[in-house]
Order: structure tokens, then C-alpha cells, then sequence
């Protein structure tokens, strides 16, 4: 058995691998209480190999619960990869990125992938069908821009998130639903035509909070992968647990 720990920007993600995959996945709040956590882990082998990845604070009280329970490994820019990164700036690279192309490079071998990851931000990362990692690009995610509108101006509403968001919006809910909705699925198909303009055939994944809203409505094909970043970081842990 193997734990995955993946902390982000809204949620943890507490992952168990065997040697044939997941097995179970439950996420918390990221201010949750570590005794719910342990509820869940509960009677683990505390030898149990475990990576833990976090966009967030470093010794975090969550990090200071897996280290006292578990052998964990930290991933980090002298972690071994099964992928090049060509990153120029590796220290400043998100994990949750890395993760993501370390899973997209090997459940698609000798393929160019882009994976893209709709949580609190969007984030595009790029892998070429060398396994070479060479970065992406990020922007705000569905319910950053909906806050943005809402803060940053002095008359416009917090909007909730709606289907069927019309081109024309007819009022100020619906032109903002517009903007926002139709707003990420031009930019995420216009991302796609300009890297298949430069690597085509090119594998697209779908994955992060939001992905569901949106994985119906590209023009493209999409793999929907909803663990794509927990599966990256399982690859990872297993050519690092000897270490």
C-alpha cells in the first residue's frame, strides 16, 4: 500500500495506491482538522511510503501529521523524475504541475500531451512525446473570476455558476455568465489550436475541480482524468520509495 498526500490551494487529497492503482481517494478542506484525517487513515502501517506535495506554506500542520506518522517523501527539484524538465525556473514550478505531466507522460508513452487542470487556477503544462517537461502557462480559474468581477468593481454581483451560460447574456448575471464560462472555453480551445498548430497528433487531459463543468462543451477530444495529479505523484513515489 502506498499514500498520496497532495495539498492545494483549497483541498487535501489523501490518495491509497496499490501496485495495480487507486483504490480509494478522499478530499478535506484544507483548514480541516487533523484528528478527521486520521480518522480516515486509521490504522496504516506508519512505515507505509507516502509523498506528500503542497502548493501551499511550508510546515503546515498537515505536513507535521504525515511526517510523524508515515515515511515520507517530499518532492522537490532533487527528486528522480521519469521525465526531463525543461523548466527554467524548476524551483519555482508548482508540484502539482510537475505531477500532472509526470502522469500525462506515462500513461501516454511517445505522445505530445497537454494536460490541463482546472482548479483554483488554470493551469496548461506541456509535455513533448520525448518526455520532456516544458511548461504551460496559468490563469484564473471558474470561481477566481467570478470573485474578481464581484471585488474589484463597485456595482457588479457575485455570481454562482450556472449551465447553459448563452453567448448573448440578456441581463447583467447572464452577460457576466457569458464572459466567465464562454470566456474559459475560448481560451482553453484557443490554447488547443496553437499548441496543435506546433505538435500534432496531440493528447489532451482534462482534470481539476472544475473539469466536469467544461469537459463536454471543447471541440476537441478529451481524455477526462479526475486523479491525473495523485496519479503523478503515485509514479513518482515508486521510483523514489527505496531512497
Amino acid at each position: 500500500m502506498y499514500l498520496v498526500a497532495d495539498l492545494g490551494n483549497t483541498q487535501l487529497k489523501l490518495a491509497l495506491f496499490t501496485t495495480k492503482g487507486i483504490q480509494k481517494v478522499k478530499k478535506f478542506d484544507r483548514n480541516i482538522d487533523t484528528s478527521s484525517i486520521f480518522s480516515f487513515l486509521g490504522s496504516l502501517n506508519k512505515n507505509l511510503p507516502c509523498i506528500f506535495c503542497s502548493v501551499v506554506e511550508k510546515d503546515n500542520e498537515i505536513e507535521r501529521f504525515l511526517n510523524k506518522k508515515f515515511k515520507v517523501i517530499y518532492l522537490s527539484t532533487k527528486t528522480k523524475l521519469p521525465v526531463v524538465n525543461s523548466y527554467k525556473t524548476p524551483e519555482t514550478l508548482g508540484q502539482d504541475r510537475l505531477a500532472n505531466a509526470v502522469a500525462a507522460a506515462q500513461e501516454f508513452p511517445k505522445q505530445a500531451v497537454l494536460s490541463i487542470d482546472m482548479g483554483t487556477c488554470i493551469k496548461y503544462d506541456f509535455i513533448t512525446k520525448n518526455s520532456e517537461y516544458l511548461g504551460g502557462a496559468i490563469s484564473p480559474g471558474l470561481q477566481i473570476r467570478f470573485q474578481s468581477l464581484n471585488s474589484s468593481t463597485g456595482r457588479l454581483p457575485k455570481v454562482k455558476d450556472k449551465r447553459g451560460a448563452s453567448l448573448i447574456g440578456e441581463n447583467t448575471e447572464g452577460s457576466i455568465l457569458s464572459g466567465v464560462i464562454n470566456g474559459i472555453r475560448f481560451e482553453i480551445e484557443g490554447a488547443i489550436e496553437e499548441y496543435k498548430e506546433l505538435h500534432d497528433p496531440l493528447i489532451i487531459i482534462l482534470t481539476g475541480g472544475d473539469y466536469k463543468r467544461f469537459v463536454e462543451e471543447l471541440k476537441y477530444p478529451i481524455f477526462a482524468r479526475p486523479n491525473l495529479t495523485l496519479e503523478g505523484l503515485f509514479y513518482i513515489l515508486k521510483i523514489n520509495e527505496n531512497k
